[in-house]
């Protein structure tokens, strides 16, 4: 598709059967109600997505150029994985942004995004992201979902942040805006470890409400909110700011 799709009044549903659906940077898609793009071998795409309502990518993403999502305040779903050198944004108001499958295919890639940024969601979840840029995430309440999130560049997370396993961070410096917390009920929280690979800066308290399993710093690490409860060890290899 090479042409902008305009339906202002309505939703919009592309379906390609048996084979991909490719959308040119002239085809974004200006909606009035949900958008849903799907198709047999996946979806290349430098279109941007404008709408009232949900946006549903079901199958696996490839960018062609930068893409921006915008749904109003309506969820917005990329049920696969999505990949290739370009950024990616999501603006979701009070809606939710959930990546299911792996964005940017792994660290040093030559498929990581240049960029993930979510402008605003009543709530994230993220499978593991990489990529060659920051990564800027804006959100009420914001799940790690995934093991690995890694960036030549920045990790910046404002919103609660929980984790709901072995987490692995990497990138110039890491910073949490607001609390950090993980998902273990009971008390049991050994699993839920924290590695940071860069500096850290820690705004909000940690395990507050679930600890974490452990926490280490290979860089320096700024503590704002004055606890951090694990209920393992706690290692910090560079200087540390109170």
């Amino acid at each position: 598709i090479n042409d902008r799709i305009d339906a202002a009044a309505g939703p919009v549903m592309l379906t390609a059967t048996g084979t991909a659906l490719t959308l040119a940077a002239a085809a974004d898609v200006q909606a009035g109600g949900a958008v849903s793009l799907s198709a047999a071998t996946g979806i290349s795409t430098a279109a941007d997505i404008s709408t009232t309502g949900a946006v549903r990518l079901s199958t696996a993403v490839t960018l062609t150029g930068a893409v921006a999502i915008n749904s109003g305040n309506g969820n917005i779903d990329l049920d696969s994985t999505v990949d290739g050198g370009y950024a990616l944004d999501f603006t979701a108001g009070t809606g939710t942004v959930t990546l299911s499958g792996v964005a940017g295919t792994a660290d040093g890639d030559t498929a990581e995004l240049a960029s993930l940024t979510v402008h605003s969601a009543g709530s994230v979840s993220l499978a593991s992201v990489f990529t060659s840029g920051a990564q800027s995430i804006t959100a009420g309440a914001i799940t790690l979902a995934g093991s690995d999130y890694a960036s030549d560049s920045t990790l910046s997370y404002t919103g609660a942040v929980e984790l709901t396993g072995a987490t692995m961070l990497s990138a110039t410096t890491v910073t949490f805006g607001n609390s950090l917390n993980s998902s273990a009920s009971s008390g049991v929280s050994a699993a839920y470890t924290l590695s940071i690979t860069g500096n850290a800066v820690l705004n909000g308290a940690v395990g507050s409400t679930a600890a974490l399993g452990s926490l280490s710093v290979s860089g320096t690490t700024a503590l704002a909110a004055g606890s951090v409860i694990t209920s393992g060890a706690q290692t910090y290899t560079g200087a540390v700011t109170l």
